[in-house]
């Protein structure tokens, strides 16, 4: 039987729930994605998403969260950034040439295709949230 969607989650609760390892200095190659401490190999991938974070009328910088793997109702997550415009956008289609049609959410897609991935969250905690519940709808 599928999960029922996470509404109402504690922040505890959806941190259990939609893991998320931050990474600093990762980048896309052809094999995967090239972290500090080795390589996700694009065929561990489940699902890859971009969204801006930030301040309304601030700083904002676009967060892409790679899921890489599922156990029951808990997701684990590898995150990085990427300054908004033509960094993020070259990160978003090397995503996009790297991984098929269908593990991208339409946010990377729009990145790709007009700049912006016309998704934004004021902070990382609501990111976490709206991903759950995303991964939780299409998946179960």
């Amino acid at each position: 039987m599928a999960e029922p969607l996470p509404l109402f989650l504690t922040p505890e609760e959806v941190r259990s729930r939609y893991s998320v390892r931050v990474l600093v200095g990762a980048r896309p190659v052809a094999a995967g994605l090239c972290h500090r401490d080795g390589l996700l190999l694009w065929e561990r991938v489940l699902r890859a998403h971009a969204a801006e974070v930030g301040e309304p009328q601030g700083v904002r910088a676009v967060v892409f969260d790679l899921v890489f793997e599922r156990d029951g109702p808990h997701w684990r997550v590898l995150r990085f950034s990427a300054e908004t415009g033509d960094e993020a956008i070259e990160v978003a289609q090397q995503l996009s040439a790297a991984l098929p049609t269908g593990f991208l959410t339409a946010s990377l897609e729009r990145l790709t295709s007009e700049g912006t991935p016309g998704e934004w969250h004021p902070d990382p905690a609501s990111l976490d949230e709206s991903g759950l519940v995303a991964l939780v709808a299409t998946f179960g």
